[in-house]
């Protein structure tokens, strides 16, 4: 019973350890897309107030 307790946490530990990392990865390309959504944003406002427009 120890035995099977001892094999099946270090299965789940490799398994959460797997989801942190899949975590982290989602986690910053999240936040990548928020920048670079944020960032087309501020382009969009810099065009609409017209210092961007080109004629």
């Amino acid at each position: 019973m120890q035995l099977i307790h001892f094999i099946s946490r270090h299965l789940i530990q490799g398994r959460q350890n797997r989801l942190l990392r899949v975590e982290v990865t989602r986690y910053i390309h999240h936040h990548t897309a928020i920048i670079k959504t944020r960032s087309i944003d501020d382009f969009n406002l810099w065009q609409l107030s017209g210092i961007g427009h080109i004629d």
